[in-house]
């Protein structure tokens, strides 16, 4: 407990609860604040207390993904002034179970899911329609940038994949510029689009290096 007395977290062996997991998590149900200008109100939420839910604004809408649930019902919703929801239909529909992982930007929401069969990205630029992102590994990290979009290698190979349309993709190898040719496990590869430039930090161990390059995009929309 804290001074105040309010409970932080608890450890019991509560028969009703449904898995171990229950017995680390807080008792107090999470409540969805919204700033007024003046200060927070709380207000009705869509979900369920027990759901792991990430919220991102895009356009200009906000956008709740519960990321790790259980059974069935609703995962996503949509809102344009986050008291009022509606439920976001999934492009597809999660095995059951399963997290959804939620990457977010500027420019779009990325959501990596199983149907049961295969994990595909999808993508969303207005918080009502998703598109189906083709398989390219590292696409749910990509950004934009004005010549179109950069991603890097989820295993931390020291290669950054670059794409004018976001459908087709070419690799760019930075092995010679990082001084290392495969993924190690000491080791990570960022990538990050901004405006006509790339910007790429490579760390392993405790020594970073920085790299950026410059688009022509002029030259990069030129016909081969």
């Amino acid at each position: 407990e804290t001074e105040s007395g309010a409970v932080v977290w608890t450890v019991d062996a509560d028969p009703t609860m449904r898995s171990p997991l229950d017995a680390v998590r807080p008792l107090d149900v999470p409540e969805w604040l919204r700033w007024d200008g003046s200060g927070f109100n709380s207000i009705e939420r869509p979900w369920q207390s027990w759901q792991r839910v990430r919220v991102a604004q895009i356009a200009d809408r906000l956008v709740a993904i519960a990321m790790v649930s259980r059974g069935e019902g609703a995962r996503s919703w949509t809102s344009t002034n986050g008291v009022e929801w509606s439920e976001l239909p999934l492009p597809v529909s999660p095995a059951l179970n399963t997290p959804i992982a939620v990457h977010a930007n500027a420019d779009e929401i990325i959501v990596s899911m199983s149907n049961g069969e295969q994990a595909r990205d999808w993508t969303t630029t207005d918080g009502e329609r998703f598109a189906e992102l083709p398989a390219v590994p590292g696409i749910n990290l990509r950004t934009r940038g004005e010549f179109g979009w950069v991603a890097p290698d989820p295993d931390g190979e020291p290669i950054v994949r670059v794409s004018i349309d976001g459908q087709q993709w070419d690799e760019i190898d930075l092995a010679d510029e990082l001084g290392f040719d495969a993924a190690r496990w000491d080791g990570s590869v960022e990538v990050t689009a901004l405006d006509s430039s790339i910007f790429v930090v490579a760390t392993v161990d405790d020594q970073r290096t920085l790299l950026h390059g410059r688009v022509d995009s002029a030259a990069a929309e030129a016909p081969s």
